[in-house]
């Protein structure tokens, strides 16, 4: 009798992942709960036209309905961008993460359903510490020795989540930001004149939108440290 690996195993590489993808994105599980599918997945191109396209076609009810699944991809992104130093792994993990929250985001256009992005995309019970997890390897990304390619896929991920709605103040998922700092990694950015010269415009954006986040309405970190690195300037020279 031939298995379903043994099919899985003949088909094309793309044909697989899309298979994969299909079966994310009507709630099924491709993994078998098995880790080993996850890092032949990550080592697969991610196929962002799909992804987009399949998620465009689906109604805010019918993403809501599969979250689960959704969540699940979500974290194993996560997993991989923290603890696989393979490059392959790490680009398409943060170009599906790029794909997957863009297009769940132009989904829902109120800002009335933030909190029920956050579901779908991550999970509320799971946010606080999947988004810390995620903001570290962001973080580790644009302040260590990776890849330019690495890099500006950390900073598009970033401005695609503060850009994800018209009203900065009102998209809730900024607020994991507002408790796990990216401020050190792009001021390294910024401070460097390789780094400044490849990734300064998109580092700064960053900072100007993090800056802006709810500044009337409660303590901003990043207006703090910015003050204080002003501070330090005015003293220091």
């Amino acid at each position: 009798m031939v298995s379903r690996s043994d099919i899985e195993d003949k088909k094309p590489l793309k044909q697989k992942l899309t298979s994969y993808y299909e079966e994310i994105l009507k709630g099924d599980d491709p993994s078998g709960k098995k880790l080993e599918f996850w890092d032949e997945f990550f080592l697969l191109k991610a196929n962002v036209e799909f992804i987009s396209k399949t998620v465009n076609e689906m109604s805010p009810s019918a993403l809501l309905a599969i979250k689960g699944s959704l969540n699940s991809l979500f974290i194993q992104c996560c997993r991989v961008l923290q603890s696989d130093d393979n490059m392959i792994r790490n680009i398409n993990a943060l170009q599906t993460l790029c794909v997957l929250v863009q297009s769940i985001y132009r989904k829902h256009s109120s800002s009335d359903a933030s909190f029920e992005i956050v579901d779908i995309v991550v999970g509320i019970d799971a946010a606080e510490c999947q988004m810390r997890n995620l903001i570290e390897s962001l973080r580790k990304f644009l302040s260590e020795d990776y890849p330019v390619s690495v890099k500006n896929l950390s900073l598009k991920l970033i401005l695609i989540i503060l850009t994800a709605m018209d009203n900065i103040s009102q998209n809730v998922i900024l607020e994991y930001f507002m408790m796990n700092s990216v401020f050190e990694a792009l001021l390294e950015i910024l401070s460097h004149p390789d780094a400044r010269e490849q990734h300064g415009y998109d580092a700064a954006v960053v900072l100007a939108l993090l800056v802006n986040y709810r500044k009337h309405e409660a303590a901003n970190i990043y207006v703090i440290k910015l003050s204080v690195l002003d501070n330090e300037i005015a003293l220091n020279g």
